[in-house]
């Protein structure tokens, strides 16, 4: 996560809230300032989980197919306010932008947030050779933001403003980094596709079939095949959660991922059917 940029939580109702907006240290000092700092990021906290059982007649387990779990994120941030007024409201927003189960009477705009509570933290992490990745998690928050009133601080000085140290904790279920951006590769009719995942991590692909007569269609990539029988209808294919708009016309069930680097995906399709695979790259 590189702190020299914005970091932002989707918020219900309203525009995302910007919880590094400080982010020159320099800008600290004798006159009053307004917004949040990052002065810490932990998201290393990822957990392995496998399915073990107990080995006959002898110590320790059998260990065996083992997933990464949720994970836990934990920020630091600095609270500042050029007036005392100003140093709540920053206060009330962060608690606003972290609530469990938001809700928003105005959505007119801004959406409200899904039903389960999750919401997207945005960021931005240098790229080798330059440039950076532009990605997201989505989250949600384990606790309210966390805080004990230091007199010190938060009675201040007019003079100097108001601050104070808040931790928020949060947890990505999904723990992969995703990348901004998705991307679409595309063919008409039999051959192969060139997809090229960008990534360090597996990419699941969602495959949209525009199909358009009544013939069998199918995509292979190493010995995995999602496979439709004859259809006219368009239909999508969501690989990573084995999910089809059209489920009673699938024949082949292998749904794969897209390995980093070029996947080279061979397709059957109808004449002048067009066959889309989009990918959303990660990172751990």
């Amino acid at each position: 996560m590189d702190l020299s940029a914005a970091v932002t939580i989707q918020r219900p109702g309203a525009a995302a809230l910007d919880i590094n907006s400080i982010r020159e240290p320099a800008d600290i000092g004798s006159s009053p300032i307004s917004g949040y700092m990052i002065e810490q990021v932990d998201f290393s906290s990822v957990g392995v989980n496998a399915f073990v059982e107990d080995t006959p007649q002898v110590d320790g387990v059998d260990g065996y197919d083992a997933y990464l779990g949720g994970r836990m994120i934990t920020l630091i941030l600095s609270v500042y306010g050029n007036t005392y007024t100003d140093f709540w409201a920053k206060m009330d927003a962060l608690n606003f932008a972290l609530q469990a189960m938001p809700k928003a009477a105005d959505v007119s705009v801004y959406p409200a947030l899904p039903v389960d509570g999750q919401r997207k933290l945005s960021f931005s992490q240098p790229k080798v050779g330059g440039g950076s990745y532009s990605l997201y998690m989505m989250v949600r928050p384990v606790a309210m933001p966390r805080f004990a009133i230091n007199n010190a601080s938060v009675a201040g000085m007019t003079e100097r403003g108001y601050s104070q140290k808040v931790t928020v904790q949060l947890m990505a279920e999904d723990p992969y980094k995703y990348f901004e951006t998705a991307q679409t590769f595309s063919r008409t009719g039999t051959g192969t596709i060139s997809v090229v995942n960008t990534g360090n991590t597996v990419a699941w692909p969602t495959v949209t079939w525009n199909l358009t007569s009544s013939t069998a269609t199918s995509a292979t990539l190493g010995s995995d095949t999602v496979s439709h029988s004859a259809s006219a209808t368009s239909i999508t294919d969501t690989f990573k959660t084995a999910v089809s708009t059209s489920p009673t016309t699938l024949t082949g069930f292998a749904f794969f991922s897209v390995a980093p680097g070029t996947s080279s995906v061979s397709v059957v399709g109808q004449s002048g059917q067009t066959i889309s695979i989009t990918i959303r790259e990660s990172l751990l």
